[in-house]
């Protein structure tokens, strides 16, 4: 999608989803502490800020990488770390 605004404002349905998919497959992972992500495609950086970063170890560091110049704007402005 093009317009960022719109994505943003539009994706409940991927946060619903990421949330439901999360809880079920996270714990299985077995994150440590201190572990590092990397987020390809994170969109408006609602999704990583809000729902992926809290379910994680502490010390988790993250970086998010977009194709997109408007969704970077969006996701520093939602997740100052995207």
């Amino acid at each position: 999608m093009d317009n960022a605004e719109l994505y943003a404002s539009a994706s409940s349905m991927q946060r619903t989803d990421a949330e439901r998919i999360l809880r079920d497959k996270l714990p299985i992972i077995l994150l440590p502490e201190g572990s590092r992500i990397l987020d390809i495609g994170c969109g408006s950086g609602e999704v990583t800020a809000n729902v992926l970063m809290p379910m994680l170890p502490s010390g988790t560091r993250h970086a998010s990488f977009l194709t997109k110049i408007e969704l970077g704007r969006i996701a520093n402005s939602v997740c100052c770390c995207c």
